[in-house]
């Protein structure tokens, strides 16, 4: 599994199946062992929204830092790449089409 795969980076958005994914995927990239996966049945907009110390004590020692950090991050990832579509769309607007000489607004061939 690839993680760029889990729904735009953006963990708040991640549904209890997105959740497994990522756990799955960094217990097996990090080389954890004994992360109780029944204490993350949730979705990602719960495990962002109860902070550190929730998070820590539902996990191992050391694990739960590694795995928290690496939550930081993607959430940090899905902000801004949220803020950089917001502003990528702001700055994709274009001024009306003026009309030509012949009154056409720029259409050919209609």
């Amino acid at each position: 599994m690839i993680l760029l795969n889990f729904y735009h980076l953006n963990p708040r958005l991640w549904s209890e199946t997105h959740v497994a994914h990522w756990l799955y995927w960094a217990i097996r990239e990090f080389s954890l062992e004994g992360v109780p996966l029944n204490q993350f049945h949730m979705r990602g907009k719960d495990i962002c929204a109860m902070g550190k110390e929730a998070f820590l004590a539902r996990a191992p020692p050391f694990m739960g830092d590694i795995l928290w950090e690496h939550l930081e991050i993607l959430q940090k990832v899905g902000a801004l790449r949220l803020a950089t579509l917001v502003s990528g769309a702001e700055n994709d607007v274009t001024s009306p089409p003026t009309p030509s000489r012949d009154n056409t607004w720029g259409h050919r061939g209609w």
